[in-house]
């Protein structure tokens, strides 16, 4: 469903522990990603409903820091 969305770029998938998934999406700037949104919500008619326990959702930059 995300790569046909114009602006998308990639995603990724943790666990954290065995009840925890956090997945980060990358986008090419904001608007690309709320466009993208749209075009999820209006194909998501077609699918089944997802089950979910509980669903947070962060709408903005986020910065990842390594240490070597």
């Amino acid at each position: 469903m995300l790569r046909p969305q114009s602006g998308f770029v990639s995603f990724d998938v943790m666990a954290p522990d065995q009840e925890t998934v956090v997945v980060t999406q990358h986008w090419t700037s904001q608007q690309a990603f709320l466009d993208g949104m749209n075009g999820m919500r209006a194909a998501a008619g077609q699918l089944p409903p997802p089950i979910v326990n509980t669903r947070e959702t962060y709408s903005g930059e986020v910065t990842v820091s390594v240490r070597c």
